[in-house]
């Protein structure tokens, strides 16, 4: 069946979740979840852009995906360093301890143990998997419109982490169209709240397909809108292949950076393209030493 651009699958999923509760089987419903999304038994769990990104100098990694790529990728890129690199953000007191060890992981700037928060559940904890129209509601407290009126805003545990994230790390998007509502209106609500309007806090890695080269710059104003800055890969071709290339040369950048050990903006660029030039003489690469840099600044303590 193809995919309807038009369709709201948050919806859709709402209908089928509350269809399995009619029916008294919910458990049903959640054990299908995690079976969907567990690992393979039969290939590898991580492809070779998880591994690209895995071996970047991030300090961590927030996805809304399910499954544990990220994670697996760490693992076969530090074997024996950490038997679970996952952690799922929820407000379950039992669990405190381990959203306490993602953030103090990406602030603490140890460098030891990278870790991958899971803002919407992971497939072996089923109940904490947010994927309908209400439980997104419920997790990021937005407003409700109902026959009653409209709920204001609430402080929710997921929108005041999200929140704290957006708001003082740099963030890079990748693999997302960022056509996610909830995701925009958070941006949203973090861009209204402290900074000023289309200012480049973040960044959404972006594939640059033919059908953009007209409307490359439009695409950028959209984004920019929620403080994100644009950099394209080259897909003229449609094969993504251009990801991994970007990846690679933007590794090898960092990697000649760490062993001169100078902050030197001279380095080759990677293969990206911006504003519709399919050149690899850019120097859109510039963005990762920024995040890198920007991450790793703490202020003095007296």
């Amino acid at each position: 069946m193809p995919v309807d651009p038009n369709e709201n699958y948050l919806d859709r999923a709402e209908a089928i979740k509350q269809h399995f509760m009619l029916l008294g089987r919910l458990a049903f419903y959640e054990e299908m979840l995690g079976r969907t999304y567990a690992p393979y038994t039969d290939r590898p769990n991580y492809t070779n852009t998880h591994q690209l990104l895995a071996g970047l100098p991030f300090r961590g990694f927030v996805t809304t995906n399910y499954e544990d790529a990220i994670e697996c990728a760490l693992q076969f890129l530090s074997p024996g360093q950490c038997s679970d690199h996952g952690v799922v953000i929820n407000s379950v007191e039992a669990d405190r301890h381990r959203v306490s060890l993602f953030l103090q992981s990406i602030t603490g700037g140890t460098g030891e143990t990278r870790f991958v928060g899971h803002l919407h559940g992971r497939h072996n904890v089923t109940k904490s998997i947010i994927l309908t129209a209400q439980e997104y509601e419920n997790a990021y407290g937005f407003p409700v419109t109902t026959e009653q009126g409209t709920a204001p805003e609430r402080a929710t545990f997921h929108r005041n982490l999200s929140w704290a994230l957006f708001a003082t790390r740099r963030m890079v998007f990748v693999g997302c169209s960022m056509k996610d509502p909830y995701i925009k209106a958070l941006l949203n609500a973090v861009s209204r709240d402290l900074w000023q309007a289309f200012a480049p806090n973040h960044f959404v890695i972006l594939p640059l397909e033919v059908a953009d080269l007209e409307s490359a710059e439009s695409i950028e104003a959209d984004f920019a809108r929620y403080g994100l800055r644009v950099v394209y890969y080259d897909n003229l071709d449609g094969s993504h292949a251009g990801l991994d290339r970007f990846l690679e040369e933007a590794a090898a950048r960092c990697e000649r950076r760490a062993q001169s050990g100078a902050a030197t903006k001279a380095a080759v660029a990677p293969a990206a393209v911006q504003k519709g030039a399919p050149s690899g003489n850019t120097d859109s690469a510039i963005w990762l030493e920024e995040v890198n840099e920007r991450n790793a600044t703490k202020p003095e303590t007296p």
